[in-house]
């Protein structure tokens, strides 16, 4: 009775019994692990959205903000003494950080990498005019030119014009 039992456990086999158990339990495991990442991909879907309203919204405070500040500027650009060399200075800042304001809202809109390099190139461009440059700023101003002009030639080689909009982020 012994072997009847034995021979019955190896001609069906209880291993194999085992196995085909086991297998039913991860199936539902590997439904679960599918669903999981559906669901994953919605939300990432749903926050890669609401992230690109969020920056529309802050460009369009920056823009506003680039807006009110023009109209509030055109005063004091003609009530400006331009026989002293600070109104010139000043007016000079003014313009570079407006450029630095409107190319923000354009890196917020386009997410192009030449976006972001024109943007550091700008704010390069404003420390480099500042009167109290030192010597060692203006070097590190070149070297951080340099870079930035290297890094567009890099893009202009890698990436062709007509393939560039497939690169946006």
């Amino acid at each position: 009775m012994a072997r009847a039992l034995h021979s019955h456990c190896r001609g069906h086999g209880f291993k194999s019994h085992q196995v085909h158990k086991n297998r039913r339990q991860k199936l539902p495991i590997a439904l679960i692990i599918m669903n999981s990442a559906k669901l994953v991909n919605k939300v990432t879907i749903y926050y890669e959205a609401a992230v690109r309203w969020f920056e529309r919204i802050l460009a369009l405070i920056i823009f506003v903000g680039l807006i009110m500040f023009l109209s509030a500027y055109v005063k004091d650009f003609f009530a400006a003494d331009w026989a002293a060399i600070n109104s010139f200075e000043n007016m000079v800042h003014v313009v570079l950080s407006m450029i630095i304001g409107l190319e923000a809202v354009r890196l917020l809109s386009t997410h192009s990498l030449e976006s972001v390099l024109e943007l550091l190139a700008f704010v390069v461009a404003r420390k480099a005019l500042e009167p109290s440059a030192t010597a060692v700023d203006l070097i590190l101003i070149v070297i951080a030119l340099t870079i930035l002009i290297g890094g567009r030639y890099m893009l202009s080689c890698v990436i062709p014009k007509n393939m560039a909009s497939n690169y946006k982020s």
